[in-house]
């Protein structure tokens, strides 16, 4: 008899897929994984990985930590469906020209233009080779986007090949100095991200070579570690006033703020009843990716953000 488990909520069924929604949280069926022949060790309860991973923690005392995103097959963007226009709005004609023109900080004395309105997500050098940045800078400009640092600090090369680039202003503050602030051309204050908010951030010592340290400035072969929250933004008027700082400081260019799925409506709450708000507001779902990270934080911590996103967009409304 064969075995499936949902990939949202990870209920079981045994036998076939006699239903198409899941009993427990109403996805479609066709998002049930079979799980009959998946490798178990001798108590036939968990896969090998599980038990390699229970073992590591054991032996270490701290917790597995793996790179890139979750192993679990969330719901996601792919799975969106698109509704076409017939009658109450017409299809446009072949002949019509559509324009993707996105503008970052409407009300921004320097406002950014996009001409796609997809942007690169922030990816710092250390979890991405020198290489992959400029590759992310270059194809940004070519694409007519707008790439992005991550936490790791600005590359001069980074800078050179990008039209437009985001400084993230992370809780370590890797690289940035009023030189960077200046130079880019829009400023994310990341509260949280997606793949472990609320933990911070870690590069591995044996990651942090000398190009890395240069960009961070940081020590050369000692881990670069991100705290949980930053110093100086304890509270939502505190964040309103860094907001408010960053924005005189670069004359006037955008400020977004990155946030991660969790009380959302709180949180936003906190973020929108300030004097300043952000140009630019930056939800980062719990699917997302990074260089190292608690695999239990990667796989069980955080909304993705298919269901983050409607929420947000209901508040703002």
């Amino acid at each position: 008899m064969k075995t499936y488990r949902c990939s949202v909520c990870g209920y079981l069924h045994s036998g076939g897929l006699d239903f198409h929604f899941c009993p427990m949280c109403n996805v479609a069926a066709d998002l049930f994984m079979d799980c009959t022949t998946v490798d178990r060790d001798k108590t036939g309860n968990m896969d090998i990985r599980t038990v390699r991973m229970i073992k590591a923690m054991a032996e270490t005392g701290e917790p597995f930590c793996e790179g890139k995103g979750s192993s679990r097959n969330f719901l996601n963007m792919d799975d969106l469906i698109f509704r076409p226009a017939v009658i109450a709005r017409l299809p446009l004609s072949e002949t019509i020209e559509v324009t993707t023109e996105l503008v970052l900080g409407k009300s921004a004395q320097q406002p950014v233009i996009l001409k796609t309105p997809i942007l690169s997500a922030a990816m710092s050098y250390g979890a991405l080779s020198k290489e992959a940045k400029m590759a992310l800078a270059l194809a940004s400009s070519q694409a007519g986007t707008i790439a992005n640092t991550g936490e790791g600090g600005m590359l001069d090369e980074e800078r050179e090949l990008a039209r437009y680039l985001t400084l993230q202003y992370a809780p370590g503050r890797f690289g940035v100095t009023k030189e960077r602030l200046l130079s880019a051309d829009m400023v994310e204050i990341k509260l949280a991200q997606g793949a472990h908010p609320g933990t911070g951030a870690r590069l591995p010592a044996a990651n942090v070579s000398v190009d890395i340290a240069a960009a961070r400035r940081i020590p050369i072969g000692k881990a670069s570690i991100s705290p949980a929250v930053h110093a100086d933004i304890r509270g939502s008027g505190e964040l309103s006033e860094k907001i408010f700082e960053l924005r005189e400081l670069t004359k006037g260019k955008p400020v977004a703020v990155k946030i991660a799925g969790g009380h959302l409506e709180e949180d936003l709450e906190a973020i929108f009843k300030q004097k300043y708000i952000p140009d630019v507001l930056v939800i980062d779902g719990g699917e997302g990716g990074t260089g190292a990270a608690s695999v239990t934080m990667k796989d069980h911590v955080g909304l993705p953000l298919v269901y983050a996103l409607p929420r947000v967009a209901d508040f703002l409304r």
